[in-house]
């Protein structure tokens, strides 16, 4: 997994590193830039991991740019693994304003449904069930298939589906959600539903994203 540290540090160079190019106004944005990096570090302070979730929607909206963001952080941290062996995010939404409550996936492009949300009983794949009653869940998705087969390709993949995920995650701080970054869903249940494999379709980390509960049971 990703160490949090060395991604805030990241966050806070590239933060700084903005401010330097705003400041001089004479090097534009490349596209590997993450976007509104100062924004994230703002809201590290308030960052805290939640296991319980309110019952109101989460907004399309949210999700879309936390899509965006995962892949614009890949990108922008391990470009050179972003580009020859792709990750992929998978969204199991539940309660998203604006979108069908479904598994989707995608690879960087709009959505793609996988399945049903029907065909889905979290609380039977999660180890923790309150997870399970959170408005979405993203996991991080790799290959071995795809990753050079050494010492050192998990521990590679587990760092960019961190460090993604730790900027979605104060994305959504940010937003005015809660959020807890996990290890995923139960393997056999991934496989049963032909999601994951372990192998070629390799979960590697997950975010419960929702609504903050109005009490102090967190």
């Amino acid at each position: 997994m990703s160490d949090p540290m060395e991604v805030l540090v990241r966050l806070r160079e590239q933060a700084r590193a903005d401010a330097k190019l705003s400041s001089e106004r004479s090097v534009e944005t490349t596209t590997h830039d993450l976007p509104d990096v100062r924004r994230l570090v703002s809201a590290m302070p308030g960052r805290r991991a939640h296991r319980f979730f309110g019952s109101a929607d989460i907004h399309e909206t949210w999700v879309q740019d936390a899509r965006r963001l995962f892949f614009d952080v890949d990108a922008a941290l391990y470009p050179h693994e972003a580009g020859a062996h792709p990750l992929s995010l998978l969204v199991f939404a539940r309660r998203v304003h604006g979108i069908e409550p479904a598994v989707y996936e995608t690879t960087g492009g709009s959505l793609a449904r996988r399945a049903l949300m029907d065909s889905v009983s979290l609380r039977d794949v999660v180890l923790q069930p309150e997870f399970a009653e959170s408005a979405a869940i993203l996991v991080a998705m790799g290959s071995f298939a795809t990753e050079h087969s050494n010492a050192h390709a998990h521990r590679r993949l587990l760092s960019r589906a961190g460090s993604g995920l730790e900027a979605v995650w104060l994305s959504a701080v940010a937003a005015g959600l809660s959020g807890s970054i996990f290890a995923g869903f139960l393997p056999s249940a991934l496989a049963q539903l032909g999601i994951a494999n372990g192998y070629d379709r390799l979960q590697l980390l997950a975010l419960a994203v929702g609504s903050p509960l109005s009490t102090d049971r967190q």
